[in-house]
């Protein structure tokens, strides 16, 4: 009988995180669609492959380092919106980041300051002390610059990813 359970246990597990995972594709591409829609031109690769490197970097550090604070962010979705609005920016300036020198700039500053927020952001739970950086980094000192950067970097990629969408609008109007 407990064979049967865990086999079962397994399966709906399994079954569980394949629909997140299915889920979490077709929002992807949902925002691909709607970001890249009436592009004048292809994207480049690189600009449509490192987005999902950074959100699942993102989000591993964000699970790995699962404490009271990223619960609360999820709870106030903060951090989906957040991964949403850093698809979007990202995806909708894709076509124009190879001709705008400002648009590149700008994505490489995101590219580094979204993942940084998760990276840096201490975090613990209720038994032990707080850690950051998928739980390797334990030092008082690192953590207390963590929580200063987090919030610093948090703002960085609000402020990057803004000025992406509104400077590839202005170009994709001039088009």
């Amino acid at each position: 009988m407990d064979m049967k359970l865990n086999v079962l246990g397994i399966v709906y597990y399994v079954t569980f995180l394949s629909a997140i995972l299915l889920g979490i594709v077709a929002i992807c591409r949902l925002i691909f669609k709607l970001a890249t829609k009436n592009a004048p031109k292809t994207p480049n690769k690189f600009f449509i492959i490192m987005p999902f490197v950074i959100l699942f970097i993102s989000a591993a550090a964000f699970i790995l380092n699962m404490g009271w604070i990223r619960v609360a962010l999820v709870f106030s979705l903060i951090g989906p919106a957040q991964a949403v609005f850093f698809l979007f920016s990202s995806f909708y300036s894709s076509a124009f980041a190879t001709r705008s020198r400002t648009i590149l700039t700008f994505t490489i500053i995101n590219y580094i300051a979204y993942p940084a927020i998760y990276l840096l952001l201490p975090d613990g739970g209720d038994i032990g002390g707080a850690y950051m950086f998928f739980a390797l980094i334990k030092s008082d000192m690192a953590l207390e610059i963590g929580s200063l950067l987090a919030p610093l970097f948090f703002i960085v990629s609000l402020v990057s990813g803004i000025v992406q969408t509104v400077t590839s609008h202005k170009l994709k109007k001039a088009e």
